[in-house]
């Protein structure tokens, strides 16, 4: 009787075919954003290569549940709780630490030049921008290391379709300091950073405000709508998801919007710039609505390969 409730209310091949959809459509926009920002270069040198920094972490994000997590969800969900299928959760977190430390790196860039436009250009050079980005993305895997380990292994949470670490002391550590703590502390920061622009801002549209730095104040707003998606993205996933018991609940608050938060933060960026909105509309989504069809066809296709041949207990 338990079985058949749970296949009623939480049938994995949904979220298996919501995994896939919306992983697959962030993953076109965000390749597009970085093929399009490389070519037009709306953004200048160094808050356009930010940019693709953030893309590319999104890339990866969604690159393993698009060929990892999904398909292997659809074929056996057991073959993601062995030593090997947990590497997906650790790249997940990988990908999501470079993510967040791009984002904080934007905000900075964008702070300093709206409060020291005149030293913009000497402070982020492609030089320096450059070694941040290469710090960052250093960073994130030296905090993924500790991960290798059995003890600290991502594991699959099949009912919640999601990963989490062990409840082991390395699980333990790893779960409230190199991801909970650190991840609200560059939040945290994140905020800091952008009240100063913010107050800033205020400032400047006292004195000259001309095309030039309205060019620039878009570029903040930009910013921090992305910010905004995952700070409700961090929100939902450690605090209001806990409040919830019903798998449907939770796979929505956690997975789901994990995924959601990096698909938005690459469709924000076209909505901010005509220019590269313009040519997505044209190239995107006569792609998108193809490999939609497809991704709705593959999991009824193993919908059927699974429910044919059993029936639920009554």
């Amino acid at each position: 009787m338990n079985t058949s409730i749970q296949e009623i209310i939480y049938p994995h091949q949904f979220a298996i075919a919501a995994v896939l959809i919306t992983s697959c459509i962030g993953f076109v926009l965000n390749a597009f954003v970085i093929q399009a920002t490389v070519r037009t270069k709306i953004f200048g040198v160094s808050f356009g290569w930010i940019c693709i920094s953030q893309c590319l972490a999104n890339l990866g994000q969604l690159s393993m549940f698009l060929f990892f997590i999904g398909p292997l969800a659809a074929i056996d969900m057991n073959l993601l709780k062995t030593y090997t299928g947990g590497r997906p959760g650790q790249l997940l977190n990988f990908f999501w630490y470079s993510c967040i430390m791009s984002h904080l790196l934007s905000s900075l860039n964008r702070l300093i030049c709206l409060a020291l436009p005149l030293q913009y250009n000497q402070i982020f050079t492609k030089r320096t921008t450059t070694a941040a980005m290469l710090f960052i993305w250093i960073f994130a895997f030296v905090l993924v290391i500790p991960q290798f380990s059995a003890s600290c292994l991502m594991t699959f949470i099949e009912s919640d379709f999601s990963f989490d670490f062990q409840d082991t002391e390395c699980g333990r550590i790893s779960a409230q300091y190199l991801d909970f703590a650190f991840s609200v502390s560059v939040i945290c920061a994140i905020i800091v950073v952008d009240v100063a622009t913010s107050l800033r801002i205020v400032w400047i549209r006292k004195g000259i405000y001309n095309t030039t730095t309205r060019r620039q104040v878009k570029f903040f707003i930009q910013t921090c709508t992305e910010e905004i998606i995952l700070m409700i993205c961090v929100l939902c996933f450690y605090k209001v998801s806990h409040y919830f018991d019903g798998h449907w609940m939770k796979f929505v608050l956690t997975t789901w919007l994990w995924i959601f938060a990096h698909t938005a933060d690459g469709c924000v960026i076209l909505l901010f710039n005509k220019e590269l909105r313009s040519k997505a509309v044209l190239k995107l989504l006569p792609l998108m609505k193809t490999i939609a069809i497809n991704v709705l066809f593959l999991n009824k296709s193993n919908r059927v390969m699974d429910g044919t041949s059993s029936s639920p207990n009554r």
